[in-house]
Parts: structure tokens; sequence; C-alpha cells
């Protein structure tokens, strides 16, 4: 028995059985496909106020903990690395939704974490105690499917200028390490800002979105 709060919406079938993989919880009925014959019957339900479908990785969010959740229930001894990479397959594979592997693992290792994706993940947690970040809503639902879609189709026809927006992207990224480690916040700061200049190269971003990145740069904000 499956039910989110957030939806007021719920799934009961037999264990096996695929579920309903276009209902608001189809990540939870592919994880549960995965693991159908290393697990048992359950009732689970989910409650949150994390905006859906606004980038801020809900959907991996509810995959990681439901993984969690039955991994410690029937002991299924998997590691924060099964755990993200199980909630990458599902989505990417399963669900055929086009995502990387940063938000599972993100969420799945916890804290703030240096990683670095491809065919095996490798996660560091950084020695970062605090991190004062604050995150605006824009009350813009995110289309990823169709800005990944027009990346992909960018990338492939050899487009120097996201070619050159990644290449930028990497470098800021190994910078930011760095200036996370040593709590350098207004270098960290100013590596965001060129980010964002690279997601509007890409088409990652909105008018809306840069114009809340100015106001917070106008208010103090690194």
């Amino acid at each position: 028995k499956l039910y989110t709060e957030t939806f007021n919406s719920g799934l009961e079938y037999t264990l096996g059985e695929k579920g309903d993989w276009n209902h608001y919880l189809k990540y939870w009925c592919a994880i549960i496909y995965r693991l159908r014959e290393k697990i048992g019957g359950f009732e689970a339900s989910v409650s949150s106020n994390i905006p859906v479908g606004a980038g801020l990785s809900s959907s991996a969010a509810i995959s990681v903990i439901l993984i969690r959740a039955l991994n410690q229930e029937f002991k299924l001894q998997m590691t924060d690395g099964q755990i993200a990479e199980l909630a990458y397959v599902v989505e990417h594979d399963d669900l055929g939704i086009m995502c990387g592997r940063m938000d599972q693992n993100a969420i799945a290792f916890g804290g703030i974490t240096f990683i670095e994706t491809g065919e095996k993940p490798a996660v560091t947690n950084l020695p970062v105690k605090t991190l004062p970040v604050v995150v605006g809503d824009s009350l813009e639902e995110r289309q990823a499917k169709k800005v990944l879609n027009s990346v992909k189709v960018r990338l492939n026809q050899n487009d120097s200028s996201v070619h050159g927006a990644f290449k930028k992207i990497h470098s800021c990224v190994l910078d930011a390490k760095h200036a996370l480690i040593n709590g350098e916040y207004e270098k960290l700061g100013k590596l965001m800002s060129v980010q964002q200049e690279q997601e509007n190269i890409i088409g990652a971003a909105t008018p809306k979105l840069n114009r809340m990145c100015q106001a917070a740069l106008v208010a103090g904000a690194y």
C-alpha cells in the first residue's frame, strides 16, 4: 500500500506486479519492482512541503528515502552508493527520464559532497560544517525534459558555445571544491555567478531566475 499526502492519492497492489508507472508514485512502483524478490509486503506514505517540479530534486528525494527505508526494514545491507545508483537506474533506465547521478548521490550521502559522475560515480564528503545558502522559489515549473533534450541536441551537433559552457562549468566545480574546503564563500559566490552565465548559454535559465539572482547580489549575497 502506497500513499502520497501531497497529491492525496494512493496505490494498492500485489508485490511482484508493476503497479502504475504513470502514477505520482511511479518512482516507488519501479523501485519496488526492482526489489520485489528481496522484500516483503509493506505500507508506506510520503508527505513533503518541497515544491514539486521546481528543480529541487523531489523525485530523487522520495526515491532515495524509500530505498533507504526498505534497506533498513528488510536488512538489505545496501551502501549509500548502492542506494543512490538504484535510485538513478530506476529513474533513468526504467522510467526513461533524462537525468544524471548528481541528485541521487547528493541526497543519499548527505552533507556537502564533491561528486565525480560517470559509469562508476565517486562521492567525497567535504569537511564543511555549515554552508549559508538561501533557496528562492521562482514559482515557475521547471521544464527539465525540454531543457535536457535541447542541450543534448546541441551537444550532438557540436555546438561550440554549449561545449564551451560545460568546460567552464567543469572548471567552476573544481575551483568551488577548494573554495568550500577553505571557507572562501565570496569566491564560491562568484563561481556560482559564472555558473549562472553558463546556464543562460545552454538555455537552462529563465528571465525570472536571472532577476532573482541579480536581486540577491544587490541585496548583498555573494
